[in-house]
């Protein structure tokens, strides 16, 4: 994992009071802006994957007791998508009634999560 990814847009894409967890460690030291953790009250936190038996044993054990993962129910919207769908929202002139945002075909948990 590369220390030079951008991380203040990924502190900006969180919710307020929302937490991003590094599991792996950067072979970069990690740089962000603290106003966008403050502002928000965000925050980041590190956190212990496991070693690679670990997980061997962890998958076994689900493969043997038929556990499956449950996907996500919003897609994941890469960072240049949501910066692209924000510049259109603010160039699009008064919303067209209450709460909605002109041409948004995002649920309305994904557009509320998009919304600056």
């Amino acid at each position: 994992m590369s220390g030079d990814l951008p991380w203040d847009e990924y502190v900006a894409a969180l919710r307020p009071q929302g937490e991003l967890c590094i599991t792996k460690i950067p072979n970069k030291p990690v740089a962000f802006g603290a106003l966008g953790l403050i502002g928000g009250e965000k925050s980041i936190v590190g956190g212990e994957t496991g070693l690679v038996s670990d997980r061997a044993e962890m998958l076994a054990f689900t493969a043997r007791h038929g556990i499956k993962p449950i996907p996500p129910q919003e897609p994941f919207i890469p960072a240049p998508l949501i910066r692209a769908i924000r510049t259109a929202w603010d160039n699009a002139g008064p919303a067209q009634g209450a709460g909605s945002r002109p041409g948004c075909a995002l649920s309305p948990e994904a557009s509320a999560s998009l919304c600056p």
